[in-house]
């Protein structure tokens, strides 16, 4: 099972429950194995005037963003649930969710959001960015993360919300780097880079080292010589800590860095296990869970066709015994952690 949905899977599962337990093992999980990086400087992230600009917008008929009035207070909300507090807000907003009311659940999800709890403004920022029961909206979604940001970047990462706010800080390193069209949200590569670099060390977030190694891995296309060599380095060693956690993409990634090296011919087919590592996990459950990855599962499955077509059979059956061998030894690592 890959990281992506492996985690998706356990944070939902988290918002069913509103318990603390059923996620403690993610930020364990999220944070183990990166001793390196525990001792990282974390990086103080300070979110531009635009995020709070964004309360309380929506588009309008010419598909620019109109300022409207703030989302329901918080003692409007009070007054149409009866006094409950933000924890229970979050779980009959939760259950409302579950149970396919997704209308029904704005309200206690965006009381329980307005007051403090990381798990409600972060479903929020999804619900929008995917328009799932909601009118698709960047910039609400935008805003919904960066409150999160705000106010949880700082949580320990072993805490219950660690899971929510690293992924909610890798949505904001995206919109960074895209911008969001016909709003004030623009974008800002650096930005993008400090966010990314703060979520991959602090939290130490398998998605966020994946979009860290994306990064330098472009840059390295765009310079020549020392820098272009120590940009494909630093890609290297943050898809790779993803990679091994079980992030299908970067595993791909990682995989197609190495074999198109101009290093020895046992690297290359170092390369050649990791890409059939990350094709052999890619099942019709797993996209049919993940639809928004498409075009990435299309990718790495034409990617793996082209490496088999340029290898021999003794590397091919080498890659499919290395790959399954993974697969069994993280699934009983898996499983002891559950």
């Amino acid at each position: 099972m890959s990281y992506r949905y492996k985690q998706l899977q356990m944070m939902d599962l988290a918002l069913q429950n509103s318990k603390r337990s059923a996620i403690n093992w993610l930020g364990q999980r999220c944070f183990a194995q990166d001793g390196v990086f525990r001792r990282a400087v974390r990086i103080v992230i300070t979110f531009s005037a635009v995020a709070v600009s964004c309360v309380g917008v929506h588009a309008d008929s010419n598909g620019g963003h109109a300022k409207t009035a703030p989302i329901d207070s918080a003692l409007a909300a009070v007054q149409s649930l009866d006094p409950v507090t933000p924890v229970e807000a979050l779980r009959r907003g939760a259950k409302a969710y579950y149970a396919g009311n997704k209308a029904e659940a704005l309200r206690p999800l965006q009381y329980a959001a307005d007051n403090g709890q990381a798990m409600a403004a972060w479903k929020l920022g999804r619900m929008y960015a995917y328009g799932d029961g909601v009118a698709e909206d960047d910039l609400k979604a935008f805003h919904y993360y960066s409150r999160v940001a705000r106010e949880h970047s700082g949580d320990s990462p072993r805490s219950s919300s660690a899971p929510f706010v690293a992924n909610a800080l890798v949505e904001l390193g995206n919109y960074y780097l895209t911008g969001i069209e016909g709003s004030p949200v623009q974008p800002n590569r650096a930005r993008a880079l400090e966010i990314f670099t703060y979520c991959a060390s602090y939290f130490g977030d398998a998605d966020a080292q994946y979009h860290l190694g994306l990064y330098y891995l472009q840059q390295s296309k765009l310079n020549e010589g020392q820098a272009g060599e120590r940009n494909r380095r630093l890609a290297a060693r943050w898809l790779k800590l993803s990679a091994v956690k079980g992030h299908i993409f970067a595993q791909a990634k990682f995989g197609e860095l190495l074999y198109n090296s101009d290093s020895y011919q046992t690297v290359k087919n170092m390369g050649i296990r990791w890409i059939t590592l990350a094709q052999k996990q890619i099942t019709a459950d797993l996209q049919r869970r993940l639809p928004h990855n498409k075009k990435q599962f299309e990718e790495i499955a034409a990617l793996h066709e082209k490496v088999w077509a340029e290898v021999g059979e003794q590397e091919r059956r080498d890659a499919v015994d290395w790959a399954s061998a993974w697969l069994a030894r993280h699934a009983s690592t898996q499983t002891a952690q559950n």
